[in-house]
Formats: C-alpha cells, structure tokens, sequence
C-alpha cells in the first residue's frame, strides 16, 4: 500500500482542478518522471477522483476537519511527517481538496486489514423519486419502482437491481463496470444514460440508450448479447421468448419529462405511452379505435387536455369511471 511519501497536495489539487500554470504543469511532468514511486502514487490518488468527485458534491463535510482527520490517519501509518500545504483559504481549490481528501480516505480505507461494511439498500417509489447512489451515479424512478444496492459498492462492481421502469445517468469509472440486473435482463455499462423498464407483471421489458453504449444480456434465452447506442433500444418479449434490436421509442422518457412527440403513431401506442405517464388505464368500446393514427406534441399537459385533443380529432368521446378512462366513437 502507497504511503503518500511524495505528494505535494496543493500542486496536486492545481492539476486536477485545471488551474495550475504551464510551468507548474511542466514541474508536475518533471516529478512524475523524477521516480517510478511518485508515478505510483500519483496513479493512486487519480484511481479513485472519478468516484470522490462526483460523490463529493452531494455531501456536506467539514473542509478543515475532515483534512486533519485524514492527515493524522496517514502519519499514524509512517515514521516519517508527510509535507501537507494545501492552503486553507483559496477558494478555488476547496472542491478539490475535499475530492483529495475523499481519494486518500478511501484508500486508507481500504488497506489490509480493514473492514468495509456493506449494506443493501432498498428505495420504494411510488409516485417518483430521484436517488443518488453511492459512486454519483443519478437514477430517477417512474412510480410503482423498486430499485435495490450495495452501500458503499463492492471495489469490483457497481450493481443495482431494478424491478419497474428508471432512467439511468451513469457516473463513468472504466476499472469498475456497472451492471442492473432485472427478472430477465443483465444491463451493462462504463458511464452513459439510459432507460429501463422492466415491470413484473407486463409482457416487455425495455432498454432505450440516450447517450453512450449499452450491453443488454438475457438471463433465460440462450442468445448473443446485445450492444445498443444512442437512438436504439432492446426489447425483451416474455411471451415470445425473444430478444431484439430496434429503434428507441421517441418517448421513452415520456414519464420523466411529461413532453410527448408522436408521429404517425397508432392510438394502441399512443394509449399505451400515456398509461405509463399518467399510471391509468384507457380502454376503447371499439377495437378499431385503436388502429387510428396520429400525430403532434405535448408537453407539460394533464391527461384530461391530451384526451380531449385525441377525442376531438377522431371524433370520440369519453367517460372517466372509477379512474379509468373509456373511450367510444360518438353516435352517428
């Protein structure tokens, strides 16, 4: 385990903050390539900034405090006085100081003969939640959601179990994946967003990718995996018993941004989407209702306005019992 003989943290936090001057910059090659040691441990340190840095923004930590806690952990591992001068006042750099002092926390930590207590973590949503897991990684839950993990992660794997539909925003770490496992798909990922929707008791489950790439694996067929990017998606059919690569639905994430964009789209979809959004249930008295087509924007509208619009342009009505919402074509 590194001691952290040779770092000079205030030009540490000027290079990581971008702030340092080309003749600091130049100062910093100069020591990385003075001693395989020093390279060693700056490697260390830059290991774990992608974690520390994100996680860091949503905490409120004692700058001082924390500093010299952690100062008094490393000189109690060594015989000789580390040079810590990181000055206390430049603003900054305070960010960046309190990411150094996450980053040697957390590999102090994690030295022979500590022990790291795991917990699961289980968050219920039942009319939407956003959550913050432990690497920064964003995930926003549509209702009815379960969502379960490991608090801190394992060093090896950042994993979530998913039982409902979420939206993703994944912090990257290359040396640690991170994977969502559901009933029926294995999804993973290096840092992206996407969408997953898998309930328990619908036919599909779903992958859309924003941005970034996508693995997505089936747990029960016997296939390839697939890999998706941005504008695809992967449908997982339970009844059918197959897994498939198509275009992403343009609105995927209907349910987070309540903005909706059809086009030429069957109300069967349409209906389906809004289910989803506005979590009812929409029925139609008559079959061919649901292969009319349509095609425009809303945004930011309540279900009422939406079905009133669609009703209007088909020439439909509709009644609202025991809050679902029935429609029919009005008498001739």
């Amino acid at each position: 385990m590194l001691m952290f003989e040779n770092i000079n943290f205030e030009l540490c936090a000027r290079i990581l903050s971008g702030e340092a001057t080309p003749l600091e910059a130049a100062e910093h090659e100069k020591w990385l390539a003075g001693d395989p040691v020093n390279q060693n441990e700056w490697e260390e340190i830059v290991k774990t900034w992608d974690t520390a840095s994100n996680s860091i923004r949503y905490k409120n930590v004692d700058a001082d405090n924390a500093w010299n806690n952690v100062k008094k952990k490393i000189n109690q591992q060594k015989d000789h006085k580390t040079e810590i001068t990181l000055p206390k006042k430049m603003a900054s750099l305070a960010a960046v100081a309190l990411v150094l002092i996450t980053s040697i926390t957390i590999i102090w930590w994690l030295q022979p003969g500590k022990k790291i207590t795991y917990q699961d973590i289980t968050v219920q949503s039942i009319e939407g939640k956003e959550v913050i897991l432990p690497d920064g990684s964003i995930v926003n839950l549509n209702s009815n959601t379960i969502i379960t993990y490991t608090s801190p992660f394992k060093p090896n794997i950042r994993e979530v179990s998913v039982d409902g539909e979420a939206f993703f925003q994944v912090f990257e770490n290359k040396g640690t994946p991170f994977v969502i496992q559901t009933d029926d798909l294995k999804i993973k990922v290096l840092g992206t967003s996407f969408n997953v929707k898998s309930y328990n008791n619908q036919t599909e489950s779903t992958v859309d990718v924003k941005t970034g790439i996508v693995e997505v694996s089936s747990k029960l067929l016997n296939v390839n995996s697939i890999i998706i990017e941005s504008g695809l998606r992967v449908v997982y059919d339970r009844k059918k018993g197959t897994l498939e690569k198509t275009s992403a639905d343009r609105n995927f994430l209907a349910w987070k941004t309540k903005q909706f964009d059809f086009e030429n789209s069957t109300l069967s979809s349409v209906f389906k989407t809004l289910e989803n959004v506005y979590q009812v249930k929409i029925q139609v008295s008559d079959a061919t209702i649901l292969d009319e087509k349509m095609g425009g924007t809303f945004s930011h509208n309540s279900i009422e306005y939406i079905t009133d619009v669609i009703c209007t342009t088909f020439n439909l009505e509709y009644n609202t019992v025991d809050g679902n919402i029935i429609i029919y074509r009005k008498p001739k």
